[in-house]
C-alpha cells in the first residue's frame, strides 16, 4: 500500500502553492497589456533595424521609427490588438457596481496553519541572570 510520508505531503503542498503562484502570475500578466507592450518594443526594434539599413543614420532611423508617418504591418497589428483589448474591457459583463456588490470575504479561503515541528528549549541553554537582580528598598 502506498503511504505518503510527512515530507512527501510537505513537498506536494509546496508544489501546489508554486502552481497557484504560476497561474496567478500568468493571469496577472495576461490581464495587463504587458504582452502587447513587449510586442510593440519588438516591432520598434525591427523598424529601427530596417530604417538603419536604408539610411545608415541612427538619428534618422530613430526619427522615422517614432514619427508615426512610417508605419509598418507590425504597428498596424499592435494598434488593432490594442483597440480590441480596449473594446473587450468596455463590453465586459462585470461593471464596477457588480464587483463592489460581491462580498470580498467570499473570495478568500483561509487555511489553518500547520505545525511542522516542536520547539524544545534546553534548560542549560539560557542563563538565570534575572534571579540575582536586587530589588530597591521600599520608599517611606
Amino acid at each position: 500500500m502506498n503511504e505518503f510520508s510527512f515530507s512527501d505531503l510537505i513537498m506536494l503542498n509546496h508544489l501546489f502553492k508554486k502552481f497557484q503562484l504560476v497561474i496567478a502570475s500568468i493571469a496577472m500578466i495576461a490581464s495587463t497589456s504587458l504582452p502587447l507592450g513587449v510586442l510593440q518594443i519588438g516591432v520598434w526594434a525591427n523598424m529601427f533595424e530596417q530604417f538603419y539599413e536604408e539610411t545608415r543614420s541612427v538619428f534618422l532611423s530613430a526619427e522615422w521609427t517614432f514619427d508615426g508617418d512610417h508605419r509598418c504591418s507590425g504597428c498596424q497589428l499592435v494598434s488593432d490588438l490594442g483597440a480590441k483589448t480596449k473594446e473587450s474591457l468596455k463590453t465586459s459583463s462585470l461593471s464596477i457596481e457588480n464587483q463592489l456588490s460581491v462580498p470580498v470575504a467570499s473570495k478568500f479561503q483561509i487555511a489553518r496553519p500547520h505545525q511542522l515541528g516542536s520547539l524544545f528549549i534546553l534548560k542549560e541553554s539560557y542563563t538565570n541572570s534575572f534571579l540575582s537582580v536586587e530589588k530597591p528598598p521600599p520608599k517611606v
